[in-house]
């Protein structure tokens, strides 16, 4: 873990963090410890997302989201959807 996020959480008022930094500390090493698997499922993307099942339906048949079917189910590669993700954001790609 960055060890600026953990001097910036040190340095909270206590009226900020009443839970203790040890708590915030285990919340963020918990965010940023999260992976994703290679191939999402839209199950994934919703929790990722933390949006609505319908929600999570319709970006799935948005034109331009990295979506493909496997059968009847619907998948995304994880690559693609942080790629996805990064454009809806107007982060630029290095090249």
């Amino acid at each position: 873990m960055p060890t600026d996020v953990i001097s910036n959480i040190q340095t909270l008022p206590p009226t900020l963090a009443p839970q203790g930094v040890d708590f915030l500390k285990s919340c963020i090493k918990q965010a940023v410890g999260k992976t994703l698997p290679p191939v999402l499922t839209l199950q994934d993307v919703q929790d990722y997302l933390r949006i609505s099942r319908p929600k999570t339906y319709e970006l799935a048949h948005t034109r331009g989201f990295p979506a493909f079917r496997c059968g009847r189910a619907i998948r995304v590669t994880r690559d693609s959807f942080l790629r996805w993700l990064d454009r809806q954001a107007g982060v630029e790609e290095e090249r």
